[in-house]
């Protein structure tokens, strides 16, 4: 980026030739001399953007970056303000701390009925795959990984994670249980356990309801237990993504805890 024709250019567009430098730093931070050459040209640009002085101030950040996570302090809000697109947390996937596809499995699987939103259904796939459950079954209107807001949302979860569709909730119930499954419902009805009280069994599915109507009451009906997780603040309730996140963790911390007794 040569200063005299940046001197000559809208800001907006100068501030978009900076994200696309910024980018290109990204994807190639381990490259220590390329780096120092890039973060150079940016940092003779920022300057410029006088009608952006919160953008400016972030000079510091970049001159501090000491890793790629750091550098995104800067990318982010530089993203924020001059991507052509909203950025938001789909749009970022985190490489560094990713593991190998492990060989452990949580003796769960999730049952989606009937859930209306993409975003929710990938962030289950994504929340499922985190926590290693073996698959998830998709029942009713509930979208399949098809659908590309879920593939986005899924952030690639979905190729990992073992799938399947059955229009018929109570007919994946009933080929469950003969498998020796033990069926729960996250749910807050009047006779359910609190969470931090559930004694799982396994192998185990767990039923996710639709985000505005819960789970039917014929469908609790055929259930085992029905789990809630109690909530003290004025509303009664959850994101469909988020109550199940804190499910699927009490169930893969019960589980730690059975192959911890088992070693014993």
């Amino acid at each position: 980026m040569e200063n005299k024709k940046l001197q000559n250019m809208p800001q907006e567009q100068i501030g978009r030739l900076i994200l696309k430098k910024a980018n290109e730093l990204d994807g190639l931070w381990e490259d220590a001399a390329k780096r120092a050459d890039i973060i150079d040209e940016i940092l003779t640009a920022l300057p410029l953007l006088t009608d952006y002085p919160h953008i400016q101030k972030l000079d510091r950040i970049l001159k501090s970056a000491d890793s790629r996570k750091a550098f995104w302090s800067f990318l982010v809000p530089l993203e924020r303000q001059f991507s052509l697109k909203n950025i938001n947390d789909t749009d970022i996937l985190v490489l560094e701390d990713d593991k190998q596809k492990t060989t452990h499995t949580t003796p769960a699987i999730v049952i989606l009925d009937n859930i209306r939103s993409a975003l929710n259904i990938g962030s289950i796939f994504r929340i499922s795959e985190c926590f290693s459950f073996e698959k998830i079954i998709l029942c009713g209107y509930t979208s399949t990984p098809e659908n590309s807001k879920i593939a986005k949302s899924a952030m690639g979860t979905h190729e990992i994670v073992d799938w399947e569709y059955q229009k018929n909730i109570t007919n994946a119930i009933n080929d469950l249980k003969k498998q020796g499954y033990t069926i729960y419902a996250l749910e807050t009805v009047e006779k359910s356990t609190p969470i931090q009280n559930v004694n799982w069994k396994s192998p185990l599915a767990i039923i996710v309801g639709n985000e505005r109507f819960g789970i039917t009451k014929e469908i609790l009906s055929l259930v085992d237990e029905i789990v809630q997780i109690p909530l003290t603040g004025t509303k009664n309730s959850l994101n469909v993504s988020t109550a199940f996140s804190i499910c699927a963790h009490e169930i893969s911390k019960d589980k730690q805890k059975e192959g911890l007794r088992t070693l014993d």
